[in-house]
């Protein structure tokens, strides 16, 4: 996703946090104006379904990245990530976000992709419960992340 270069410039900009294992870093429902990414550590992503049990979408490892959908869109955070063991994570800001974007457009199309691919996978944990987010396209999640970000 980002260059080294790019991460390195992040994290020396970034509050790094440790979170101890069993922690919760994000919830679901929860505003959110930035992503995390993994830098020691490991993530379970879950969600909670109406009238079910919080299911397991993912687990996420160093590298491993989340929280981009609210960066990206403004929603609130679609899912809950714990720390599985003590894991530290850097987090990206909107305002550091938007100089990486302006540096390398490219990346809002992959993170796009990504949006979709997770949203997807979150849905089909719904079973039928349809979203209009789902029906979106790659490039219909990359125009609603250039009028957030006002590219």
């Amino acid at each position: 996703m980002l260059s080294r270069e790019q991460l390195e410039k992040l994290a020396s900009e970034q509050d790094k946090q440790t979170y101890a294992e069993g922690e919760q870093i994000i919830y679901q429902g929860e505003p959110g104006t930035s992503m995390f990414i993994i830098t020691v550590g490991e993530v379970t992503v879950s969600v909670k379904a109406p009238e079910k049990e919080r299911l397991q979408l993912r687990r996420l490892q160093v590298g491993g990245y989340f929280g981009e959908m609210s960066l990206m869109t403004g929603e609130p955070r679609s899912a809950t990530v714990t720390a599985i063991v003590e894991t530290r994570v850097f987090e990206v800001t909107q305002t550091s976000f938007r100089e990486i974007l302006e540096q390398q457009p490219s990346l809002l199309g992959k993170l796009g992709e990504t949006i979709h691919t997770r949203l997807i996978e979150r849905e089909e944990v719904f079973e039928g419960t349809k979203s209009q987010r789902l029906i979106e396209t790659p490039s219909d999640i990359l125009t609603s992340t250039k009028d957030f970000f006002g590219l």
